[in-house]
């Protein structure tokens, strides 16, 4: 399969229909023409994937990698476990006993 520029897809479309004026004809021009200069814009807004996957990967991986070697990131994720121990235990109902039930909560019978 060959790719090929817009120009060289307009003359094929060209060499099969001639020098029709036929408004179906010219419709197929019209619409071949917008569809591949939309892909084209959609390509230049979206920029080289390639280049951002890429560069996305290498930030995760040196993050990883400073897990396991860089103290101050290390230091980060133990504070940021110790937050999540202390939601938890906020989280965590207190346990009750059968007499707690018939209690008024002041610790008095």
């Amino acid at each position: 399969m060959a790719v090929r520029t817009k120009e060289e897809i307009l003359e094929h479309i060209k060499s099969k229909i001639g020098d029709s004026t036929e408004d179906n004809d010219l419709k197929m021009l019209e619409d071949i023409s917008d569809t591949l200069d939309d892909l084209k814009s959609r390509v230049d807004e979206a920029g080289d994937w390639k280049t951002k996957y890429e560069e996305n990967d290498k930030a995760w991986k040196q993050k990883y990698r400073d897990r396991f070697f860089n103290t101050e990131a290390k230091e980060e994720i133990d504070a940021h476990e110790k937050e999540k121990e202390k939601e938890k235990e906020l989280d965590v109902p207190k346990k009750l006993s059968f007499e707690d039930l018939f209690s008024d909560g002041t610790g008095k019978e």
